[in-house]
């Protein structure tokens, strides 16, 4: 089982993919909101709405839930949570933890800076 942790529309994106390839995925997503509308309509009703989840995709907002007994999770949340939200995570030995997440915005004084 495959976990991804972030549900926005990149989580969303990947979720889809990857439970296309045959995986079953286990998606947390922080807004009761998300969980509600994947278990309900098979879509995400903030970002990604006119796309369906395969079936071998379950929500949940437990965190712990999403991760137990993956044997990888990938990490789908911003940048500058990743920490955190990382050490939230009850993570096995053997898991493999793959990130895919982003950068954090740039700003005007960043982009001015490089």
């Amino acid at each position: 089982m495959i976990a991804v942790v972030g549900a926005g529309s990149w989580g969303t994106a990947l979720s889809i993919h990857l439970a296309r390839t045959g995986a079953p995925i286990r998606l947390w997503a922080r807004e009761p909101e998300i969980v509600d509308g994947i278990r309900a309509r098979r879509r995400n009703p903030v970002y990604m709405p006119d796309f369906d989840l395969p079936l071998g995709v379950e929500a949940t907002g437990d965190i712990g839930a999403a991760v137990d007994g993956a044997e990888v999770i990938v990490m789908v949340v911003p940048s500058e949570f990743f920490a955190a939200t990382l050490a939230s995570v009850p993570v096995r030995r053997d898991t493999i933890i793959v990130s895919a997440s982003s950068s954090p915005p740039r700003t005007a004084s960043s982009a001015t800076s490089h």
